[in-house]
C-alpha cells in the first residue's frame, strides 16, 4: 500500500514541479522564490484585474457592470471547484487510511474460494489504485489546462478599442467570455474525473 501511495505522490510531484509560478501582483512575471500556487497560475490566465479596469469602459458603464458581474460569477465558480476538489483530496487521505487498515483482510481473501463482500482483494485493489492515482491524474489535467491557458494569454483583450460601436459589444463579450468558458469547462471535467476516482469515501466528503 505504501509503495502504491508513494508512487502516485511522486508522479503527482513530477507534474507539480513543472508549474511555473507567476507573481500574484503581476501575472505576466514568473517568479522562482515563492511556493507554486496553482490557483494563482489559473487566475493569471484570465487576469481579472486587467479585464475589469474601469478605464476600459469610460464610455460604457453598462458593459463594465456586466463584465464585472460575469467575472465575479466565474471566480465564485472557481472557488466552488477548488473547495470540492480539496474535499476530494481529504477523502483520498481517509480512503488510503482505510486501504491500509484492511490490507491484511484483502490479501487473506486470496486464500478463500469466495469473494468477501466489500473487503475482497478485487474491490480493495480497485479502491486503492483509484484513490492513490487521483492526485497525479487531477494535477496532470491542471498542467494541461495551464499549458492551454498559456496559449489563451496570447489572445489580446483590448475592450477599450472595441466597445465604442455596436459590433464592439459582441467582440468585447467574446474576448472575455470564450477564454473563461473554455478553461472552466476543462476544470469542471477534471473535477468530474476526480470524483469518479475518489471512490465512495471521496464522494461522501464531496
Amino acid at each position: 500500500t505504501q509503495v502504491v501511495i508513494d508512487t502516485s505522490n511522486i508522479l503527482a510531484r513530477v507534474f507539480y514541479n513543472n508549474f511555473q509560478q507567476v507573481d500574484k501582483n503581476d501575472p505576466t512575471k514568473v517568479v522562482t522564490n515563492e511556493p507554486t500556487s496553482i490557483s494563482t497560475n489559473l487566475v493569471s490566465i484570465f487576469n481579472p484585474q486587467e479585464i475589469i479596469q474601469k478605464k476600459n469602459y469610460t464610455n460604457n458603464v453598462g458593459l463594465f457592470i456586466f463584465i464585472t458581474l460575469i467575472s465575479a460569477v466565474l471566480m465564485a465558480f472557481m472557488v466552488y471547484i477548488f473547495l470540492s476538489v480539496a474535499l476530494l483530496f481529504v477523502g483520498r487521505v481517509a480512503g488510503l487510511w482505510v486501504a491500509m487498515v484492511f490490507a491484511p483482510i484483502a490479501f487473506a481473501s486470496y486464500t478463500v474460494p469466495f469473494e468477501i463482500p466489500g473487503l475482497g482483494h478485487k474491490k480493495w485493489w480497485s479502491d486503492l489504485l483509484k484513490q492513490a492515482f487521483l492526485a497525479p491524474i487531477f494535477i496532470f489535467f491542471l498542467y494541461v489546462i495551464l499549458l492551454f491557458g498559456d496559449a489563451l494569454k496570447q489572445i489580446p483583450i483590448d475592450i477599450s478599442q472595441t466597445s465604442g460601436d455596436k459590433g464592439g459589444y459582441l467582440d468585447a463579450f467574446l474576448r472575455v467570455i470564450i477564454p473563461f468558458a473554455i478553461i472552466f469547462v476543462l476544470i469542471q471535467q477534471a473535477k468530474k474525473l476526480a470524483v469518479e476516482y475518489s471512490g465512495t469515501i471521496g464522494e461522501s466528503f464531496s
